[in-house]
């Protein structure tokens, strides 16, 4: 369970109330900050790199309220949609936390509009100064268990969906009326059915309903009925996890004095026993946004790659070894930011990891 103090909490007790007076629910997404001079000078210039950069964005924010823990920003922000040529608008508030060097948006509009137009933009604006943090299953379920202690209350669900090998999307729990599961139950679900649970609907049932809300793997939580310390747990715990990430991925580079540094992604099932998902992965990896490839042996009966970050200048070696792992060597240049995004690619299109192994 993560503990947490003032000074070392996401939001601060006032800042919950605060919010609570002005945003009827919270759609959210949060980031780790990878560089905080590079994202501090974008956040001061943003409509003027907005308006260099020539996206389809148009925007303008201000600074709501700073103290020596954080700064929050109030966004409007409208896009110009591409298919119908309708305008998607609406607004966001940006918290940035100085102590954990991390940022929640958040937004009562759609969770559409988050995913489709806050998120696409801080990814033009701000990567790779700015990393979001996904989640895997088992995060979700420490996450929720971590709540769950805090309410002192059991949490209910009554819908989520999961997902198979490839990302093959699977409903766990189809939403029928006056039927709620406890949690855990979805989670013991889904594990019988070889299936990671990717989104989940929340309830607790008292009287005040308390918690109300949902959370996904691909780090969105929407909350309609919360108070300061479920708000903190929740989000504490997200943090966290983002900032192991970051801590795990720095320094992978390799250098004439230390040479390379690999890692072992160890899967709990023999996921390469069947040459066509080693050839389905090679496939799948063509497509992370963003990244130029070299395929030096496609897939059977092994794969052995090089992937390029065109953002950052990243590069790594991937290879599958034997039924249940795949072998990462980040190269001269390396970034937490960009290794994250190939790793969070993997979980989320093709399968989630056992474990990270250090290899020495």
């Amino acid at each position: 369970m993560v503990s947490y103090s003032k000074e070392t909490s996401v939001f601060s007790s006032g800042l919950v109330m605060s919010l609570k007076n002005n945003l009827s629910k919270i759609n959210a997404f949060s980031y780790v900050v990878l560089n905080s001079d590079e994202f501090l000078e974008g956040l001061k210039n943003i409509s003027k790199k907005a308006e260099q950069r020539a996206i389809d964005f148009n925007v303008n924010h201000r600074q709501v309220t700073e103290n020596e823990i954080y700064s929050l920003y109030k966004f409007n922000l409208s896009k110009k949609s591409a298919i119908t040529g309708k305008i998607i608008e609406g607004e966001f508030l940006l918290l940035y936390n100085k102590k954990l060097k991390s940022v929640v948006v958040m937004t009562e509009n759609s969770k559409k509009y988050l995913k489709e137009v806050i998120s696409k933009f801080n990814y033009l604006m701000f990567y790779p100064h700015l990393s979001k943090i996904t989640l895997t299953s088992s995060n979700l379920y420490e996450i929720l268990s971590d709540t769950e202690k805090v309410l002192g209350k059991k949490i209910y669900s009554n819908r989520s969906s999961g997902k198979r090998l490839f990302g093959e999307e699977e409903t766990i729990l189809k939403f029928e009326k006056g039927n709620l599961y406890p949690f855990k139950k979805v989670f013991d679900l889904s594990l019988k059915d070889n299936v990671w649970v990717h989104w989940i609907s929340l309830i607790s049932i008292d009287k005040d309903n308390v918690f109300r809300g949902d959370i996904s793997r691909d780090g969105s939580v929407s909350l309609y009925a919360y108070d300061s310390s479920i708000l903190n747990t929740i989000f504490d715990n997200i943090v966290k996890i983002g900032l192991q990430k970051k801590n795990m991925f720095t320094g992978k580079e390799m250098t004439p004095e230390t040479g390379p540094k690999p890692f072992l992604l160890q899967y709990k099932e023999k996921v390469f026993s069947d040459v066509k998902n080693v050839i389905q992965l090679r496939d799948s990896l063509l497509n992370i946004k963003d990244f130029s490839f070299s395929v030096i042996h496609g897939g059977n009966p092994h794969l052995y790659m090089y992937l390029k970050d065109t953002k950052t200048d990243s590069s790594y070696s991937l290879k599958t070894l034997g039924e249940d792992k795949i072998l990462i060597t980040p190269q001269y240049t390396s970034s937490s930011v960009s290794l994250n995004k190939l790793i969070d690619y993997l979980v989320d299109n093709f399968s989630e990891y056992g474990e990270i192994k250090e290899v020495v």
